[in-house]
């Protein structure tokens, strides 16, 4: 007999009671891909019936499987067992099996035989991950779950401290507002989408974990955590979040609701355990110290800002500016095609290749540029003192140097006719609206620079204009970065080494990945910069410190990827006419030494991060 869902009898299995049966939860193991569908349809029994576990599986393998499924679907079973699904015995396993609903008519009745049947996703207890590394996290939980794993725990032994792992990419909003669940910041990710209603009332849980070792190796997400947040449990429950062990993964933990920043312990990159002493940083928030890195309002009034950019430029010498003019559709468009040009082959990247026609503008593959090679005088001698003597660092990276000024012609001497060349571009087959969409983004950042550079003449007591009056016939580089993974025992090679830039300034887009990390000229610390969204990091090269006489600082700075994520990046440098004379201290009397051009500067950086094999300018002057 079919019975309507509105009207259940209660069903008995094995002969057991209800009671018992409750006791336990029934469990369905599934491929990844199959999630989306599920989610949308439920369980459908199509060839064959629905099979379970009757408990959930410790080891991760269900009936009928020959491996660990990917996703582990639980089930409510009072809800199975009220709306009388008929449940069938399976003979070796231990498991069940059914057919469950079939729609017959506009009714969806259980026990029918004639089609396939279906559970919907009402029945859901809670959905959890099964992949390898991520095993354990749990993927959707049912409105009335949470309440049923309260009244399992015990406050009583709850841990002091918890760690909650995040990306670089995170940060900014973690130290601005907390920890919020990952139902309401994660909506879009991964198995989400489509089924945001779905989630929104079964979410509004932080994961979280003991903080004991190997962190990196059980925080349970997709890729390796960049950070950790540690925060005190009793402060948390104070502000009112409920805390409860996970069931699915030895020494993790729920929290319901935010987690406020005052329930912050400390924050801390979470290296990994090859990675050398040298290499490792420290994770601060904003505040007022050289590693608070400040960040510009650009949208304050104009002697606030004077100040800012002063104090910014002349003591860490880097900061990120926020309520710029640039277009995020543009540069979403760039980072886009950015992602396109990277993913071609190796041959179709080689037909941009950098040239002795074409020598700073194009492509060049890993090992094509070495920065830790560019360092001179006093930022050799500081970098030297955190940095083992390991022999020269490869760069882990890949990067298409763009014309960032095209319509510029910047001179008639050998440098400036190989800055002032077009790029060397794939076809627009292959990335189509490259040149287009970089010309007119670089327009803008070009933009962004000379208002900045007017903020920093007036910071130096200058008039507003005095450096755009050398900004008539500029250089710019526009260069699109991909740095692959960092893999191995960080011996040899290093996302990018450290350095100085060489220009007036530089104007950075980093994704979130993040990796990027200063050098504090105060406590000879290396300080991780952690992506802002809708920021640019703006910091100094060379050619403005020593104008300044060191007065402005150009920080040694270096990029250590060791997310297992690709990480690409966008930096724009800015030079003045080539045959501006920067003369050392002019700007701030107290020190003044030789004397160089723009030109002879960027020729030497060139040179040095091994790009340029022609020889030096005083050298081809005797020739």
């Amino acid at each position: 007999m079919a019975y309507p869902c509105d009207e259940p009898p209660c069903k008995k299995v094995r002969n057991a009671s209800l009671a018992e049966l409750l006791k336990d939860e029934f469990v369905h193991g599934t491929s990844f891909d199959n999630l989306d569908s599920i989610l949308k349809h439920g369980l459908v029994a199509k060839t064959h019936n629905i099979a379970f576990c009757e408990h959930f599986p410790v080891d991760g393998l269900v009936p009928g499987l020959k491996a660990p499924p990917e996703v582990l679907v639980v089930l409510d079973k009072s809800k199975l067992l009220l709306k009388g699904i008929q449940l069938t015995p399976l003979p070796d396993d231990g498991g069940y099996e059914t057919k469950g609903f079939v729609l017959q008519g506009d009714k969806w009745v259980v026990n029918a035989t004639d089609a396939p049947g279906t559970i919907r996703p009402w029945f859901f207890d809670k959905i959890v991950d099964n992949r390898p590394g991520t095993a354990g996290n749990m993927i959707f939980l049912a409105k009335d779950a949470w309440d049923q794993m309260k009244r399992r725990s015990d406050p009583r032994e709850l841990p002091e401290r918890l760690v909650h792992a995040t990306a670089d990419g995170n940060l900014a909003g973690i130290w601005q507002r907390g920890v919020i669940p990952h139902g309401s910041a994660n909506a879009q990710a991964l198995g989400r989408v489509g089924h945001e209603q779905l989630f929104a009332g079964g979410e509004g849980h932080v994961n979280a974990m003991l903080p004991k070792p190997p962190i990196a190796e059980v925080a349970g997400l997709a890729g390796v955590p960049a950070a950790m947040i540690s925060f005190d449990v009793q402060k948390a429950i104070a502000a009112g979040l409920e805390v409860v062990p996970s069931p699915f993964r030895p020494d993790h933990y729920f929290l319901r609701g935010e987690v406020p920043p005052q329930c912050f312990t400390g924050v801390h990159a979470n290296s990994p355990v090859n990675l050398p002493k040298e290499l490792e940083c420290k994770v601060v928030p904003p505040g007022e110290a050289f590693e608070s890195l400040p960040i510009i309002d650009l949208s304050l009034p104009r002697a606030e800002l004077v100040e800012k950019i002063k104090w910014a430029c002349s003591v860490p010498g880097f900061m990120q500016v926020i309520n710029h003019k640039v277009d995020p559709a543009l540069e979403d468009k760039l980072v886009e095609l950015q992602k396109r040009f990277f993913a071609l082959s190796q041959k179709q990247k080689n037909a941009c290749k950098m040239s002795s026609e074409s020598p700073v503008r194009g492509y060049f593959n890993k090992g094509g540029e070495n920065l830790d090679a560019v360092l001179e005088g006093e930022s050799k001698e500081r970098a030297g003192t955190v940095m083992k003597e390991s022999g020269k660092l490869v760069d882990n990276k890949e990067g298409l140097d763009l014309n960032g000024a095209p319509w510029s012609r910047p001179g008639h001497d050998y440098v400036s006719q190989i800055f002032g060349k077009p790029s060397v571009l794939p076809s627009e087959e292959e990335c189509p609206g490259l040149r287009e969409t970089s010309r007119r983004l670089s327009e803008q950042l070009l933009g962004l620079g000379k208002e900045l550079l007017e903020l920093m003449a007036l910071a130096l007591g200058l008039d507003q204009d005095f450096f755009n009056r050398c900004m008539t016939q500029p250089v710019a580089t526009h260069r699109l970065l991909h740095y692959w993974p960092q893999q191995g025992e960080y011996k040899g090679e290093i996302g990018c080494g450290a350095h100085t830039d060489y220009g007036l300034l530089t104007i950075l887009k980093q994704d979130a990945v993040g990796g990027l990390q200063v050098l504090s000229a105060q406590d000879m610390q290396w300080v991780l910069v952690p992506p802002s969204p809708g920021a640019y990091v703006v910091n100094l090269g060379e050619m403005l410190s020593q104008w300044t006489g060191n007065f402005f600082k150009s920080t040694i700075h270096r990029v250590v990827n060791t997310s297992n994520r690709e990480r690409f990046s966008s930096p724009y440098f800015i030079e003045p006419n080539l045959d501006t004379i920067i003369k050392r201290g002019e700007l701030c009397p107290h020190r003044q030494e030789e004397d160089k051009t723009a030109g002879e500067i960027l020729h030497r950086f060139y040179s040095s991060a091994g790009i340029l094999k022609e020889p030096a300018l005083s050298e081809r002057r005797k020739a």
